[in-house]
This record gives structure tokens, C-alpha cells and sequence, in this order.
């Protein structure tokens, strides 16, 4: 049942607002620019490459203490993250790095890619797999609409068919709240109608 549930969204597809597509790729535009240029006055003339930015945080003051198999800094978000908490030049650097690699990622995956897989109808047919994850949830790709961020202006990209409704639902703590339901426990069920 839940296959076939899943075959006939696939199927059916989801329909796209190409013109608010466009309207967030060009804010997203305007706002990576601008941290661009942020990031090369603070000597990161490339905030893609690792090398670049490890060398040039490095010369902020940065000392690394996790490295990849390769002998390179971690420059994940948990460290740019640390870094943000310091004061001056690097917390700069590491703010408006987080900031760019989201909204460079946001804008390749949710603008350019969401239009790219649409068809002449606007209609995107992601691929729904429905054991596609280790943790045997259900995985959507091409394009990834299961992780678009809870924000308005990118489930706005999305748009209803005529007479019908979209609604956005969260799976916060989907095991957990079975576990509650299921187990009957007073506290657990406490945490979730009261929030903790």
C-alpha cells in the first residue's frame, strides 16, 4: 500500500512557481555576492576551495585540531561554527563562510536543480525510494524535496494545483514521538503536548 501511495506521488509530480524560482535565485544571488566580497577582503579570495580557506584562517590566527586522512584542516560547519564564537577578523570569516556555502548550496540545489527536473508542464517528478535511507526511511532525489529548508520563500517554490492544497509536515522526532504513542509513557508524552 505504501508503495503504491508513494508510485502515485512520483507519478504525479509536484508543480513549480518558476517565477519565484528565478526571484530567490536572484536574491540568493545578490546575497552570496555580497559575502563573496566579505570573504576576499578577509583574504578568502576562494570560499570553495579548503586549501584557500584554511591557509587564509590560518593566518587569522586559526589552529586547527581535527584533520582529514589527507592532512588537512576539518573546515566543516562544526568548526567554522567554534570559530564564529571568537572574536574579530575570524568569527567574521567563519560567519560569512557558514552563510555562503548554505546559500551557494540553497541556490544550486533548490533554485537551479528544482527548475532544471521540471518539465514543459512545471511539474517536477522526483524519484521516491521508498527503504532509500540506512535508516530505512523513505529518501527523495532528483531533485531532494524531502530536505528543503522549513523556510517560506523556499516552500513557496512549490504551488497547488487548481482546488487542491500543499501542506508542509515536519517529521521533528518522528521515532521518538512513536515511541511515546506506542510506550504510553506519561513524561515522554508530557514533553510532546507541552513542549520541554
Amino acid at each position: 500500500m505504501y508503495q503504491s501511495i508513494m508510485y502515485g506521488a512520483e507519478r504525479g509530480g509536484l508543480k513549480i512557481d518558476r517565477a519565484a524560482a528565478a526571484a530567490l535565485n536572484k536574491s540568493y544571488t545578490e546575497e552570496i555576492n555580497v559575502l563573496r566580497d566579505n570573504l576576499r577582503m578577509l583574504g578568502l579570495t576562494n570560499p570553495g576551495s579548503s586549501v584557500v580557506v584554511e591557509n587564509a584562517l590560518r593566518e587569522m590566527g586559526f589552529e586547527p585540531e581535527e584533520f582529514s586522512p589527507a592532512g588537512n584542516a576539518r573546515m566543516d560547519k562544526i568548526v567554522l561554527k567554534k570559530l564564529e564564537s571568537a572574536k574579530g577578523p575570524l568569527a567574521a570569516a567563519a560567519g560569512d563562510l557558514i552563510k555562503w556555502r548554505r546559500l551557494t548550496k540553497w541556490r544550486t540545489v533548490y533554485c537551479d536543480k528544482l527548475v532544471d527536473a521540471a518539465g514543459d508542464d512545471d511539474i517536477v517528478h522526483p524519484s521516491i525510494r521508498t527503504h532509500g535511507a540506512r535508516t530505512g526511511r523513505s529518501s527523495v532525489t532528483n531533485p531532494p524535496i524531502q530536505t528543503i529548508p522549513k523556510k517560506k520563500e523556499t516552500r513557496d517554490l512549490f504551488i497547488a494545483d487548481e482546488g487542491c492544497e500543499l501542506w508542509s509536515v515536519d517529521y521533528n522526532s518522528e521515532e521518538a514521538r512513536i515511541l511515546a504513542n506506542a510506550s504510553n509513557e506519561p513524561e515522554l508524552l508530557r514533553v510532546f503536548v507541552e513542549g520541554d
